[in-house]
């Protein structure tokens, strides 16, 4: 039996909004396949539609498989553009409305169903999460080299040169704390923001790499009591280093705590 580990990346906010692109864009070829099977637009009434399924159905008299190709397809492109309107992919129109009613049931279920969706999708996590949540973006390209160029060289000169490992050890969260801070600010307001807030958002960028720091700190303490091998191996204090060094990387990659103005 094999045990499937859910990707948490998955979970950032692009990669939500690229996945309902994806999915978006399925609907529409799907649906556009289906209008051309009964030989109407793709923004075609309800009334359209019926009309054209009537229409089809009646030159097909006595074909059972033709019958239920044609059922099949109407009740497909119904379906689509239910579950478009559920996503928000499409506005609920008076039009729509009127077509939900005759295939779904009621108008008033629909749109309930529509704002409970919407609200699943778009409410942040509450407490501390919901904070957190806002901070992230997607790195650019150049943002991206400059932090694995950064990084890589600092844990380069851990395993290089061991006994620099230590003192990059207890520096390594000042850096990263810098890093946050200063993604996205312009060039000549680095370390001196012009907002109003930077004075809580330096605080709140340091907290953060802090946090991170003494976090990992821990748990290689964790991990040195389950392999006692880890306290007597000489490189034990840069593998230290080296996975601090990983973890705030990966902060200052997604992180971001200054907002344009």
């Amino acid at each position: 039996m094999s045990l499937s580990i859910p990707n948490p990346l998955l979970a950032l906010p692009w990669e939500r909004a690229r996945k309902r692109d994806r999915e978006a864009r399925r609907l529409k070829t799907e649906s556009a396949k289906l209008h051309r099977e009964l030989g109407i637009a793709e923004d075609a009434t309800f009334e359209e539609i019926t009309e054209a399924t009537e229409s089809m159905l009646a030159k097909v008299e006595g074909d059972i498989k033709a019958k239920i190709r044609i059922e099949v397809a109407k009740d497909r492109i119904m379906q689509i553009r239910l579950n478009e309107r559920l996503a928000g992919l499409t506005k609920l129109t008076t039009e729509a409305a009127a077509m939900s009613a005759a295939e779904a049931g009621t108008y008033n279920q629909d749109e309930d169903e529509a704002e409970d969706r919407k609200k699943q999708t778009f409410t942040a996590p509450p407490g501390i999460f919901s904070g957190v949540t806002a901070m992230i973006e997607k790195p650019s390209e150049e943002w991206r080299k400059k932090q694995v160029k950064s990084w890589g060289l600092l844990t380069m000169a851990c395993l290089v040169l061991p006994p620099l490992a230590s003192q990059i050890g207890y520096i390594n969260w000042i850096i990263g704390g810098a890093q946050i801070m200063n993604r996205g600010v312009p060039e000549g307001d680095k370390f001196e923001s012009m907002s109003k807030n930077a004075g809580k958002k330096k605080t709140t960028s340091f907290m953060i790499a802090l946090a991170i720091w003494f976090s990992t700190k821990l748990l290689f303490g964790f991990l040195s009591e389950i392999f006692p091998s880890l306290n007597v191996n000489k490189m034990a204090t840069a593998m230290e280093t080296v996975w601090g060094n990983a973890c705030l990387c990966v902060a200052t990659l997604y992180l971001k705590t200054y907002k344009e103005a």
